[in-house]
């Protein structure tokens, strides 16, 4: 969906981040066996890295290329790790499957 050709676009895309903390896009044409990996990696980011491996990715500026965070608020908690995809790769080095299937993904079919 272009938010040109419908503007509500933005407003559902906000909504979905606001009240499921995030989306998934569709119809993109990045391999099945690409997304399941990228998923695979992270879960195992999440599941098998240590704390004390994640605080090197601890978010202390806007502009840092990998973020990793962990919030507590009102009883519920929250991890995230975001990279940077574009237009250059920045990935966490640990687990090397994260950055194999990232690269998959940022250099396409």
């Amino acid at each position: 969906m272009i938010p040109s050709s419908n503007p509500k676009a933005l407003d559902h895309l906000s909504y979905a981040c606001d009240e499921y903390g995030f989306f998934y896009l569709v119809n993109h044409g990045v391999p099945d066996t690409v997304i399941e990996g990228a998923l695979d990696g992270i879960a195992e980011f999440f599941e098998v890295t240590k704390v004390e491996e994640k605080k090197e990715y601890r978010k202390s500026n806007p502009a840092d290329r990998i973020m990793w965070g962990f919030n507590c608020h009102a009883g519920e908690n929250r991890e995230y790790l975001k990279v940077v995809a574009h237009p250059q790769l920045h990935c966490p080095a640990k687990p090397a499957i994260i950055r194999d299937f990232a690269l998959t993904y940022a250099i396409g079919p």
